[in-house]
């Protein structure tokens, strides 16, 4: 794609909602500008001092037991990262609503993760929260405008109609901080293939995830436990979506010591045209053999 002339490099703020005043507006939307790259410079300096002042208490609790449940050590491998974090810079801002203390702001641009190759044009939403008159970093989401041509085209010509649905606003309440999980005994990961639609996961009851027009695996949290684990989803199709994209979600086993070869223990597969069910329940179990293999050194 090529450099949208008509985006400047400066943040340009299209819509806000629930501020007294412009003057206000432009504060906030500047405060949670610099909130989110003071955090992304934490980040990228490995400053966990700075990293845990930047951030939400939810967030991170939430960060700490995805680490945990990965085996891994905290807060080391909180900065064990293929990538940065990218920056905002050179992203137009095409929302930020705030409602109260919970914000969301989405930039639009070509969101650069440094991996090479030349970004496209895609979004990038950020969740922020007011905790104690201060702003802090909540989470992030990287919406891949891939198999949406047409929004990224609306977007391109201005057009920002698709980021006012309601992934794109803020919760109405603010999230509660997670329990924290113990060193898990087996590491599971969640993949979903989901282009055109949103899917929620949920694996026993503890373990939330969404994935949003995106093709990703993330940690079970809480990891898998003896016996029966079990699972469930809710999908919808996105606005833009076509409907009749192929769709895929996974469970995985990981041995600890051979990160290489992952079991799949649970799969729910849609070919390209088929039905997508909207919701779904479901189960896999860890048997004392599969168990014995997981741990074996």
């Amino acid at each position: 794609m090529n450099v949208l002339s008509k985006f400047p490099l400066l943040f340009a703020l299209v819509f806000i909602v629930n501020l007294t005043s412009a003057a206000n507006a432009q504060v906030t939307a500047k405060d949670l500008s610099n909130t989110y790259e003071s955090w992304r410079n934490a980040m990228v300096r490995k400053d966990a001092r700075s990293w845990q002042s930047l951030t939400s208490q939810r967030r991170q609790v939430e960060v700490k037991n995805r680490i945990l449940s990965a085996k891994a050590p905290f807060p080391r491998a909180l900065f064990d990262t293929p990538t940065a974090p990218p920056s905002i810079r050179g992203l137009k801002m095409v929302g930020a609503l705030e409602k109260h203390g919970i914000a969301k702001v989405t930039w639009f641009g070509k969101v650069n993760f440094g991996i090479g190759g030349d970004p496209t044009n895609n979004l990038y939403v950020v969740s922020f929260l007011n905790e104690g008159g201060r702003w802090k970093y909540d989470g992030a989401e990287f919406v891949n405008l891939m198999a949406l041509p047409d929004v990224r085209k609306q977007l391109e010509s201005g057009d920002t109609s698709f980021i006012k649905g309601a992934d794109f606003q803020p919760v109405s309440k603010r999230p509660p901080v997670p329990k924290s999980v113990d060193r898990v005994k087996y590491i599971a990961k969640v993949y979903a293939f989901c282009p055109g639609r949103a899917v929620d996961v949920s694996i026993n009851g503890i373990s939330q995830h969404r994935f949003q027009n995106d093709q990703q695996a993330q940690v079970v949290i809480g990891g898998a436990k003896d016996g029966k684990n079990s699972i469930s989803c809710k999908i919808r199709t996105l606005e833009g979506g076509l409907g009749n994209e192929a769709f895929t979600v996974r469970v995985y086993l990981v041995n600890e010591n051979d990160l290489k070869t992952p079991v799949k223990i649970y799969e729910y597969l849609v070919n390209e045209g088929g039905k997508v069910k909207p919701s779904l329940n479901g189960s896999f179990a860890i048997t004392p053999d599969l168990g014995r293999r997981l741990l074996r050194r």
